[in-house]
C-alpha cells in the first residue's frame, strides 16, 4: 500500500528541484562568462560577446526572479496551509468549550432538579408533621372532652346523693 504524498512532501520536492534549476543556471553562467572573457581577445567580437552577455545576464536575471518569485507563492501557500490548519484547531477548542459549557449547564440544571426535590421532601416531610401535630391536638381535645364528661358525671353523682 502505497501512501499518498502530503502536502509537505510535495513542497519539499519542489524546493529540492528549484535548487537544481538553480545550480545548473549557476554552471551556465560560469561557462558563459569563461567564454566571454576567451572571445574578448579579438576587439570586433568582444562587442558582440558583450551584447550576447548582457542578453544572456538579463536572461538569468529573469529566470531567478522567477524562480523566487515561485518560492514565495509556495512559502505563502504553505503559511496560508498552516493558518488554515490553526483555524481548524481553534474551531476545534471552541467547540470543545461549548460543549464543556453544555454540559457544565446540564449538570447545573440537574443540581437544580435534585436541589427542587430536596425542598419538595422537606415541604412532604413539614406537611406531615403538621399533620401529626393536628392530630396530637385533635386526640388532646377528645381527652379533654372526656375529662369534661367525666367532670360532669361526677355533679351529677354529687347531686344525686344530696337528694
Amino acid at each position: 500500500m502505497q501512501t499518498a504524498p502530503t502536502k509537505e512532501d510535495e513542497y519539499a520536492k519542489k524546493q529540492k528541484k528549484l535548487k537544481k534549476r538553480q545550480k545548473t543556471q549557476n554552471k551556465n553562467r560560469i561557462s558563459n562568462k569563461i567564454r566571454n572573457t576567451s572571445n574578448s581577445s579579438s576587439s570586433n567580437s568582444s562587442n558582440s560577446n558583450s551584447n550576447t552577455s548582457n542578453s544572456s545576464n538579463n536572461s538569468s536575471k529573469q529566470q531567478q526572479q522567477q524562480q523566487q518569485q515561485q518560492q514565495q507563492q509556495q512559502q505563502q501557500q504553505h503559511q496560508q496551509q498552516q493558518q488554515k490548519q490553526q483555524q481548524q484547531q481553534q474551531q476545534q477548542q471552541q467547540q470543545q468549550q461549548q460543549q464543556q459549557h453544555k454540559q457544565h449547564q446540564h449538570k447545573q440544571q440537574k443540581q437544580q432538579q435534585q436541589q427542587q426535590q430536596q425542598q419538595q421532601q422537606q415541604q412532604h416531610q413539614q406537611q406531615q408533621q403538621q399533620q401529626h401535630q393536628q392530630q396530637q391536638q385533635q386526640q388532646q381535645q377528645q381527652q379533654q372532652q372526656q375529662q369534661q364528661q367525666q367532670q360532669q358525671q361526677q355533679q351529677q353523682q354529687t347531686t344525686t346523693i344530696f337528694e
